[in-house]
């Protein structure tokens, strides 16, 4: 850690950390006929101060002794069982930098839960060579799901395609589309669909074109010939399309995707439409004539179901049982399909907000969440959905008055969060302040996910409290879990999988801490047994 080594400790309360080299001064400086020694600490979230030492004996001594109490600090963490995500690799040599130059190397704090995720694929390949990359592309998206014959597979979406892998595989990825410029995916097992935008476009895949059943792991299987005569379908223009969203709603399983023209935002709303062959034989297995264990069936028709405008630029969507958030340049505004009149939340017309209109002005939304009920929080976050008309947008299927009126949501904001009742209106005289500027959020297991380019900060989302830092560099998150957990909803089941790894699970990828030239793509999985 000499010769300019920069500290990269994380805040107070925060829980995993990484030491990284930055361009620190590595020359001696002349101070009053003194001869100083600087080495640089970055504080996440906030500034990186430059400290001088008189001796180099003493910047090396500083920078080992930091060391040793971030790693103290990791490991009592992680006897005490305080972190509510542990991690899983799940590429670490697939996908490297298009170019390196400009990459420093970190230095990975032991203890920490990235490190213990990279020693356990270390042990796993501890007498095999690492792979050449396949990718030397920016990672943009991934997502999980199983196939019909119950094997859960992982894709990842670049610049340069589509690419594909067994969950656990690591290194057995395979490219399966060459689509330039993929930077948002999700899969309808129901219909068997890929769906992904590609150079600003909206395109439909049939699963069994990309992911063809059978085969070995790392290998491309061989495409079946009625499968190959399926071609992909544009759904949309050329290059307009900046998100989609995917949800159930009114019974019914509908992609809607947002496209601009001139300051206005333009939703379209797709519905998939199974062909005749597959209802039959998805009724066929409701009636038991069936051993196999997942049916799904295909569609080779989009109908379009409906449109809205927002009269503004919108950067995300959240989808509930009726109605729809949507985070705009002008904050956030709900609407459902019947009257499509959004409304804008929260209501700060009162006196007591006032602090609170104060503190949000300029800052940029992010997402909007249901808060899960305590009760749910302990078990694992139960699911919930929610629905409503204009005026209400609170979860009312088989829920009593008193449960209704506590029903709070969280409103992400990129510096801090507040909570509203199902009215819109402030629910509690206290915020959430971040540490860092949160570019993507998630909830999971009642925690609030925030990443940030240098970090994940992750909260408990009914105190607001600090429970887990995860340092990182060119930190961006590529699945919310929010497609996933929709999905499993709409079967009737609880995120109980999700937990375990997997579908429902937040994916980050960031600069692998040890080899510079590679992205690291991980998982969140939920640490059921965490002490609140």
């Amino acid at each position: 850690m000499a010769n300019g080594s920069a500290l990269t400790p994380t805040t107070t309360n925060s829980t995993d950390t990484a030491l990284a080299r930055t361009n620190t001064p590595t020359t001696p400086v002349d101070v009053s006929d003194k001869t100083l020694y600087p080495f640089r600490v970055k504080h996440l979230g906030h500034e990186t101060y430059t400290l001088y030492a008189t001796r180099v004996e003493d910047r090396r001594l500083w920078c080992e002794k930091i060391m040793e109490a971030k790693t103290k600090h990791a490991a009592a963490l992680f006897r005490q069982n305080a972190e509510p995500f542990t991690l899983r690799v799940i590429a670490d040599a697939a996908f490297a930098n298009d170019s390196w130059a400009g990459h420093q190397k970190s230095v990975l704090i032991k203890g920490t839960s990235l490190s213990r995720a990279i020693d356990e694929v270390d042990r796993r390949f501890a007498h095999v060579a690492k792979p050449v990359p396949i990718c030397r592309a920016k990672v943009n998206c991934a997502t999980t799901f199983f196939q019909a014959d119950g094997r859960m597979k992982t894709l990842v979406g670049t610049d340069y395609g589509v690419y594909l892998c067994e969950s656990g595989g690591v290194r057995d990825w395979i490219r399966v589309l060459t689509s330039p410029r993929v930077t948002q995916l999700a899969v309808l097992e129901d219909f068997n669909l890929l769906i992904l935008i590609s150079d600003k476009a909206l395109i439909a895949h049939h699963l069994d074109v990309v992911c063809p059943m059978g085969g070995n792991v790392g290998a491309a299987p061989a495409i079946p010939h009625t499968a190959a005569k399926k071609p992909p379908q544009k759904l949309s223009g050329q290059r307009d399309v900046a998100f989609f969203s995917i949800g159930k709603m009114k019974d019914r399983t509908l992609i809607f995707y947002k496209k601009k023209e001139g300051l206005q935002s333009i939703f379209k709303i797709l519905e998939p439409v199974l062909s005749r062959s597959s209802t039959a034989a998805i009724r066929s297995a409701s009636l038991g004539r069936t051993s196999s264990s997942r049916i799904h069936g295909s569609t080779d028709t989009f109908r379009e179901y409906d449109d809205f405008t927002i009269s503004t630029d919108c950067t995300d969507m959240s989808l509930f049982t009726s109605s729809i958030a949507v985070a705009t340049t002008r904050g956030f505004e709900v609407l459902n399909l019947d009257k499509k009149t959004p409304f804008a939340i929260p209501n700060l017309d009162a006196t007591h907000t006032i602090a609170v209109a104060r503190r949000l002005e300029g800052l940029a939304p992010v997402g909007m969440f249901r808060l899960p009920a305590e009760e749910s929080t302990a078990a694992g976050a139960r699911m919930n959905s929610f629905s409503g008309t204009t005026s209400s947008y609170s979860n009312n299927h088989g829920s009593n008055g008193a449960a209704d009126a506590a029903t709070e949501f969280i409103l992400v904001y990129e510096e801090c969060a507040i909570y509203v009742n199902k009215n819109g209106e402030i629910s509690r005289s206290v915020h959430m302040e971040f540490v860092g500027k949160a570019k993507a959020a998630a909830l999971v297991s009642g925690f609030l996910v925030l990443c940030d380019h240098d970090f994940v900060e992750v909260r408990d989302a009914q105190t607001g409290r600090l429970k887990q830092i995860i340092a990182g560099r060119e930190v961006r998150c590529l699945d919310d879990g929010r497609t996933g957990a929709l999905q499993e909803l709409a079967l009737g089941g609880s995120m109980g999988m999700a937990n375990e790894g997997g579908k429902g699970t937040v994916k980050i990828a960031m600069q692998h801490p040890e080899l510079e030239r590679y992205q690291i793509v991980v998982e969140l999985v939920a640490n059921m047994g965490v002490l609140r």
